[in-house]
């Protein structure tokens, strides 16, 4: 009576240059490891079948072309990969220090880097209140004096204002303070007015705090 041993293998193999999916080969492997317990004379017969099987997992267990990985090998602890080439991947040096934010290079790979401080600015804020001005002008003291001229912006108030009326800057304004001229245009002359006013100086400074 004749005996019959397991049905013949029936493996996946790769085409040249196909994308390998991992979960093929682990069934493969699979069918291979079951044969090997077993007296099968189809067994001799996938000795090629088997060495290209193993040629594309690779001898370092990898695989080319895979369709997905569960983990990068090499690298460390909290490192990201970043493609500094053609078919390589590298890993981008840690930061310092904590805060550092990642940043991108005119060459090479993204680097961690300090964040860079706040640029600081001066800034004080007033209000030249209705019938603070005489003959259309008012005056300004800051409350601290700036490290240079600040820019000024001014803006009159309804209804302290009509429409026509404007404020603007008598002069260029100095460290310590400046001076506003407030008029309206009522189709031939200018007139002096009086209207509420708020004003913001801002100015650039190399030095921490707001004044």
């Amino acid at each position: 009576m004749a005996t019959t041993g397991p049905s013949p293998l029936n493996l996946q193999l790769p085409e040249v240059n196909d994308v390998v999916d991992l979960s093929v080969i682990n069934a493969n492997y699979g069918l291979i490891n079951t044969y090997a317990g077993n007296t099968n004379t189809d067994l001799a017969n996938k000795t090629s079948q088997i060495s290209v099987l193993n040629t594309a997992v690779g001898a370092a267990g990898s695989v080319q072309n895979a369709v997905k990985a569960t983990n990068v090998a090499g690298g460390a602890a909290n490192r990201i990969p970043v493609q500094s080439a053609v078919d390589t991947t590298t890993f981008i040096a840690a930061p310092a220090a904590p805060g550092y934010v990642l940043t991108s290079q005119i060459s090479g790979v993204p680097a961690f880097n300090a964040f860079p401080a706040p640029v600081p600015y001066k800034v004080q804020t007033g209000i030249i209140a209705s019938g603070s001005y005489s003959s259309g002008l008012a005056s300004v003291t800051f409350t601290t004096a700036f490290d240079h001229p600040p820019i000024v912006i001014l803006t009159c108030v309804e209804p302290d204002a009509g429409d026509t009326t404007t404020v603007t800057l008598n002069a260029a304004p100095s460290t310590t303070g400046f001076s506003a001229r407030a008029r309206t245009w009522n189709g031939s002359t200018t007139s002096n007015m009086n209207p509420t006013t708020h004003w913001i100086a801002i100015q650039y400074s190399s030095s921490a705090s707001a004044s």
